[in-house]
């Protein structure tokens, strides 16, 4: 009895919010006992997601509810994850082992690790821009470093050039595809920086709120950065155009996202639902927030 309840235990719940009607869908992945980290797989929908407490790997279809596992053979937990475009690989960035981890779709197997050149680097989030360039947030060092396929995944790292030669706590990446920038979230400098993959330079807008943590963002229909303030119980909306910011309270929220449409959706770890921000059409900050709304 005692194995079966064990069994019973292993099952990670994540839910799918239909957009039109406004419903969720319970969704049960057997044989697992976490999913932290996840990315959607653009070819087809299906789930990539971490189980920490496993050291997995794991592959969720939702289409018929079935799941593949993977073990990871690194020690410690994946701090990102990112599938690219033609679902070619998975990759993970691994704080504790200072690694990124390429997982090749096709043969279902781990190719050899890639070691960063900076000692303590820390990698936190890892994206792939429209472009197919790999870009991992270097907390530990302060530097933004980026893998590059086409040269057989050549690693470079790069960080503002100047007094302060260093990003404070990059945490969060997000890429724009308009613009083809990177906006990168400084934990503890409380601001949020732009990297120019042409010049290969930073700009750092002006701080946020002095008492926030700069987290998750996400692009609106204008292509504004929006920026979760951890701990504050705010957000911030950034004009990238000028650097001028304003902030809207919300119950305490960590990570976002955007639709099709441009509209920012974020998650209320303890308000038990969904917020939803819609943006109107004029690209003046002022008149970017036009509605918010709660889903329970």
């Amino acid at each position: 009895m005692s194995e079966f309840i064990k069994e019973k235990l292993r099952i990670t719940r994540i839910f799918e919010f239909n957009l039109n009607t406004h419903k969720y869908t319970e969704h049960k992945i057997a044989g697992t006992n976490l999913a932290t980290l996840m990315a959607l797989d653009p070819s087809n929908n299906n789930i990539w997601f971490i189980d920490p407490f496993n050291n997995d790997l794991g592959l969720y279809n939702p289409g018929n509810n079935t799941t593949q596992l993977y073990k990871i053979q690194v020690q410690g937990a994946p701090s990102g994850i990112a599938v690219d475009s033609n679902s070619t690989n998975v990759w993970l960035s691994l704080a504790s082992a200072n690694e990124v981890l390429r997982f090749d779709i096709q043969s279902k197997s781990f190719s050899t690790p890639i070691k960063l050149p900076s000692t303590y680097a820390t990698p936190l989030a890892i994206i792939i821009d429209q472009s197919g360039q790999i870009w991992i947030a270097e907390s530990g060092t302060g530097k933004l470093a980026n893998i590059d396929p086409t040269k057989n995944y050549k690693v470079s790292e790069y960080a503002p050039i100047g007094e302060n030669n260093t990003l404070k706590s990059p945490t969060v990446l997000l890429a724009d595809p308009t613009t083809g920038n990177i906006y990168i979230s400084e934990h503890d400098g409380h601001a949020v920086s732009v990297f120019n993959r042409i010049l290969k330079t930073f700009n750092q807008y002006p701080p946020l709120n002095p008492n926030g943590l700069p987290f998750g963002m996400a692009l609106d229909n204008n292509h504004n950065p929006w920026v979760v303030e951890h701990i504050i119980n705010k957000i911030a909306v950034i004009d990238p155009r000028t650097g001028e910011n304003r902030e809207i309270n919300i119950p305490p929220v960590q990570w976002m996202t955007s639709d099709s449409q441009g509209n920012v959706w974020l998650a209320e770890e303890r308000g038990n639902s969904l917020a939803v921000i819609t943006s109107t059409a004029k690209p003046s900050l002022s008149n970017s927030i036009a509605s918010q709304l709660g889903v329970g």
